[in-house]
């Protein structure tokens, strides 16, 4: 159960590492290839480097389709098609533009607020009560606009609080979205160039690698 264990261990470990063995048996994949078709050195190398160029040039043309569908960008048929359809008309269709306008009113609730003068003849009594009835409306009148002052506070506080939450989250999908595309740009790249750099000097150099090989067995 140990060893069991330890070689499921293993086989999760190794997988981890599934783009670089891709990236890394696709050369004896194509040199298999090569060997089972060709009866020589030379035709091996040079046909071993063209699908190893060919391989490499479609993992970049895949590492940027997937960009572009990442980004939602159009695809070049579709770019294509746009431009073609913008080609200039003889003759121009008129268009008509109408207008319209809108008018919204936003009404807030008002509060009355009116002070009856006395006369010269009122007493001290009714004077004395004018003032109480005047203090009175005053402190009622600042107590509603203070809580309406609290109340749009609050709503205003609540609007930027739902605001931060939606950018955070806009954040992190822009920050994962660019994180995905490097990493897996980067990969693609990377694997791209490794099959190119090794096809092309199997290609150009089919002669003297197959001349080397075959004085190394020859001195076996």
């Amino acid at each position: 159960m140990q060893w069991i264990r330890w070689l499921s261990r293993i086989a999760v470990w190794l997988g981890k590492a599934r783009k670089v063995w891709g990236a890394v048996l696709a050369v004896p994949f194509a040199f298999l290839i090569s060997w089972g078709a060709l009866p020589t050195w030379e035709p091996r190398l040079r046909i071993a480097g063209l699908l190893l160029q060919l391989l490499g040039i479609g993992a970049v043309a895949y590492g940027l389709r997937e960009m572009r569908l990442l980004f939602r960008l159009p695809s070049p048929r579709q770019i294509a098609v746009s431009w073609f359809t913008r080609f200039p008309r003889l003759k121009e269709d008129a268009v008509a533009v109408v207008g319209s306008a809108a008018a919204m009113a936003r009404a807030g609730a008002v509060t009355a607020y009116g002070r009856v003068s006395l006369p010269p003849t009122a007493s001290l009594e009714e004077r004395i009560a004018a003032l109480e009835q005047d203090h009175q409306q005053t402190r009622d009148l600042m107590g509603e606009i203070r809580g309406r002052m609290e109340q749009e506070a609050r709503v205003r506080e609540g609007v930027l609080d739902s605001e931060r939450g939606e950018r955070a989250v806009q954040d992190e999908k822009i920050r994962k979205l660019v994180e995905e595309a490097a990493v897996g740009g980067l990969y693609l790249e990377l694997t791209g160039i490794l099959w190119l750099v090794i096809g092309v000097i199997c290609a150009t150099a089919s002669n003297e690698i197959a001349n080397l090989i075959a004085k190394f067995a020859y001195d076996k």
